[in-house]
């Protein structure tokens, strides 16, 4: 033991606790990140996926309707656009409320902090 350890009572043996202790910690926190990251993840992936199903459905109803209006020379600002917007609007609206609702995760609090 040097003399400057002794003087303050830390020794070999508690600086090697110490280093396993901090060691044992930094692993089982890198591990606790990891789990946070695949459960994001997998919530992320799941609302995307429903979004995108949803999303698409409305898309492929609207499909033949948008067409007759560019064909019309409709403005984007017209009735059967607005419509479409709208309902791509209610669809994020309803997403939004799901994550408020059923995220376990970061994520809702992300939706909170920028949404509301």
């Amino acid at each position: 033991m040097l003399a400057s350890e002794a003087r303050h009572g830390v020794d070999q043996a508690l600086w090697s606790r110490f280093n396993d202790l901090l060691v044992a910690w930094l692993v089982e926190n890198q591990a606790k990140q990891d789990r946070t990251s695949v459960r994001l993840d997998v919530e992320i992936d799941r609302y995307t996926r429903e979004y995108e199903h949803e999303k698409t459905k409305i898309d492929q109803e609207y499909r033949p309707a948008l067409e007759d209006a560019i064909r019309r020379g409709e403005s984007a600002d017209s009735g059967t656009w607005a419509e479409y917007r709208e309902k791509i609007r209610l669809l994020q609206t309803q997403l939004i409320a799901e994550v408020k609702a059923t995220s376990a995760t970061v994520l809702r609090e992300v939706v909170l902090a920028t949404v509301g």
